[in-house]
């Protein structure tokens, strides 16, 4: 048998079997999950977490200021922990995800938010114009 079609074979026999023994079960005190499409804001957090790191989380970088700055969106640590507990949004501060969240709390609620990011801010533009 060719390569090409026995993986094809195998691919779509891991997929029937995986198919046929996936159940899931909802009881009354798990969550709906529920997804949705990117919004402006989370793009433009992607293109800011770009330009800070790469999107990179295991960066730690000794900023012009002389302190460290963590994980994709480059927080300092008394940054971090202010906005955390402003916000109530747990998660350590080399966690992209939490970064991610906080950045959207700051963006959304704290007039002139963008500025902890000025430099990035100022080669990819501020944040979407709804905010």
């Amino acid at each position: 048998m060719h390569p090409c079609i026995k993986i094809l074979f195998v691919s779509a026999l891991v997929i029937a079997i995986l198919g046929m023994n996936a159940t899931t079960a909802k009881t009354s005190n798990e969550a709906t999950l529920t997804v949705t499409s990117p919004d402006a804001l989370d793009l433009y957090i992607e293109r800011l977490a770009f330009a800070e790191s790469s999107g990179r989380e295991d960066i730690v970088i000794i900023d012009t200021n002389g302190q460290k700055s963590y994980s994709c969106l480059q927080f300092q640590r008394p940054t971090f922990e202010s906005y955390a507990k402003k916000y109530k949004i747990a998660g350590d501060i080399r966690d992209c995800a939490a970064q991610r969240r906080l950045a959207r709390a700051i963006l959304l609620n704290e007039p002139g938010g963008w500025r902890n990011w000025w430099t990035s801010v100022q080669r990819i533009g501020r944040p979407p114009v709804s905010l």
